[in-house]
């Protein structure tokens, strides 16, 4: 194998200017990169008056209002209803000549809708008195004379309530602040409102914006990776021998591409933390038996998501893992990180020192006789009463098993969960679970609700992954 030379200025010039072109193709520019608060319009208050609707009223609490606002309130108590048209139109064109407020009250209470409503107006017993005096009473002018003198005469008597108007004159105020108060709330809300909704699209603009710079850094992580064990090469060249060099240039070269690979492939660090919270309950099960000095010890740690899980609970795991950009992406969270083959480490072990082992989609890349031989350490390194916790997708989905699990070049083959707890139960543990996760979107589905839709979309959409969970009994010693 022919040792790669370090390549030249004139290369490297030529890679960044493929990065920016890269980067130019998302038209990042074009994206808010600031979230610039909308200011509330300004708003003016004018207060929309409310008339209470109730039983018994006092006259004081209509002839308070004046013209239209006087009519409309006398309809809405009275009546219990909107004023029509035309009694609108001609009851204000009576004020407006003179009529009395009293008069429209009487007349409505005469109605047969206020008699329905049971509505009772105090302080009319006077106004009825005369309106029965001019309907029974000769038209005279001398008659009309001596009972615009009567009503002058009893007027401070049937017309002064100061308590009760300076109560309604007090409650009308509150009423004026509290609906304008409302008002003025109501549109400020809305106006907030569309700032969130605004804020959440640019929120959401951002976070694509940052994915796609997480995808550009993984690259250019590698590529920077690559490059330093080319140059590392160069510098311990008379050491390593020509084969060595070419060997860890080309294994730099595959662990920055696979890096690449999961942040484009698999998601987010925080999209597949999400994830791993449905394990969170086992996690607290393994704490609650062991306590704060729980040891654990995550086979495959690749990124470091399942660490960062466990460093929640205050659990300082080891993890272990073959590729060295994975191993310096865990280094730089502050992880425990170890870059050793997977099954020399666990032989290195001591029997029943670890409470919690975990491989999260690392078992399916592996041969038969390694996965036999994993499990035999997994038994041997377990204390009693700890847990193991594996996860691999789920060949029960059509999708998965057929088209989904070879994006992944270095996947073997498919296990299924039934294979997989046996495997368990014959090196000694105890199922605790198998946690079936992470179907596909309801858009995703065949729309229907027949027994064959749900059946197709069973096998189509389901749980992409699964997981054992498993206990290694009290009774069980190591090998």
């Amino acid at each position: 194998m022919r040792q790669e030379k370090t390549p030249s200025i004139d290369e490297i010039m030529q890679n960044v200017g493929k990065e920016v072109a890269h980067r130019a193709a998302y038209d990042l520019d074009k994206a808010p990169t600031t979230l610039t608060p909308q200011s509330a319009p300004t708003i003016s208050l004018e207060p929309v008056i409310s008339f209470s609707q109730k039983s018994i009223y006092h006259r004081d609490e209509f002839t308070a209002y004046d013209d239209l606002e006087f009519v409309e309130n006398a309809f809405l108590g009275i009546l219990q209803r909107p004023a029509d048209e035309t009694g609108l139109s001609d009851y204000v064109h009576f004020l407006r000549n003179g009529g009395a407020k009293e008069s429209i009250l009487i007349t409505l209470l005469s109605s047969d809708e206020a008699k329905n409503n049971a509505i009772v107006v105090a302080g009319l017993k006077w106004h009825r008195i005369l309106k029965r005096l001019r309907r029974i009473l000769p038209n005279s002018r001398y008659i009309a004379a001596t009972i615009d003198k009567l009503d002058r005469f009893f007027a401070p008597w049937y017309r002064s309530n100061p308590a009760l108007r300076h109560q309604l004159s007090v409650q009308r105020a509150v009423n004026q602040h509290a609906q304008a108060t409302s008002l003025y709330l109501e549109r400020h809300l809305q106006t907030y409102a569309e700032q969130a909704e605004l804020q959440a699209a640019q929120i959401k603009q951002l976070s694509m914006q940052v994915q796609v710079n997480q995808s550009d850094l993984a690259i250019s992580r590698g590529h920077t990776h690559s490059l330093l064990s080319r140059l590392e090469g160069d510098r311990q060249g008379d050491k390593l021998g020509p084969i060595k060099s070419s060997q860890l240039n080309e294994q730099h070269k595959f662990d920055a591409f696979y890096l690449a690979f999961e942040d484009a492939c698999r998601g987010t660090d925080e999209a597949t933390s999400s994830k791993l919270q449905a394990y969170a309950p086992y996690i607290q099960q393994v704490v609650d038996t062991f306590g704060p000095l729980t040891s654990a010890a995550d086979i495959g740690c690749g990124r470091g998501e399942w660490l960062d899980l466990l460093r929640q609970f205050n659990i300082a795991a080891q993890g272990v893992d073959l590729n060295q950009v994975m191993i310096d992406h865990c280094l730089v969270q502050g992880h425990q990180v170890e870059q050793a083959d997977a099954l020399i480490w666990m032989q290195q072990q001591q029997p029943q020192s670890q409470h919690l082992v975990s491989s999260f989609h690392v078992i399916e890349h592996i041969p038969f006789k390694e996965y036999y031989l994993w499990f035999e350490q997994f038994s041997r390194i377990l204390a009693p009463g700890g847990m193991l916790i594996l996860e691999t997708p789920n060949p029960e989905n059509v999708l998965v098993g057929s088209h989904t699990f070879y994006h992944d070049p270095t996947h073997l083959n498919p296990i299924t969960p039934t294979f997989l707890e046996f495997t368990a139960k014959f090196f000694g543990l105890q199922l605790l679970a198998i946690e079936r996760l992470n179907p596909y979107p309801e858009s995703a589905k065949v729309k229907g609700l027949d027994e064959l839709t749900e059946r197709v979309n069973g096998h189509l959409c389901g749980p992409q992954d699964y997981g054992l969970i498993a206990i290694k009994p009290q009774a069980l010693a190591a090998p």
